[in-house]
């Protein structure tokens, strides 16, 4: 009964663990029509819903659209401003994207994601 219970206890906290290593990356919108309006220095309202989020974990930045909203390009840039990945999506076709980060060097990373009108940026930490 010990063995099942520190089995089990391992099981969760692990479960646990990798859940709580990824993150939401924060995505704004820069400045279209119809304007933004500023609430303060750290929080922005638009009467437009942001339809794209965005999480970073160990392995890989995922990439979902909540609507689709036809093509867009995802844009990631290192902090030198070397394009690192840059691809266009049929949003129409595919909801959720994934790239894979293992490969990238421990840096601070931007991403950019542009459709219509409209341009979404924000910043990521790969360790």
């Amino acid at each position: 009964m010990k063995r099942l219970t520190a089995i089990l206890s391992f099981i969760i906290l692990t479960t646990s663990a990798l859940f709580a290593a990824q993150s939401q990356v924060d995505l704004s919108r820069k400045p279209t029509v119809p304007r933004p309006r500023i609430l303060s220095a750290n929080k922005v309202q638009s009467d437009i819903p942001i339809p794209v989020s965005a999480f970073i974990d160990d392995t890989a930045l995922s990439v979902f659209f909540n609507s689709a909203i036809g093509n867009a390009t995802i844009t990631i840039t290192d902090s030198y401003g070397t394009v690192v990945e840059q691809i266009t999506v049929d949003t129409y076709m595919e909801s959720e994207i994934y790239l894979p980060t293992i490969d990238w060097d421990a840096d601070e990373y931007n991403i950019s994601i542009s459709y219509s009108n409209t341009t979404l940026s924000g910043v990521f930490q790969v360790e």
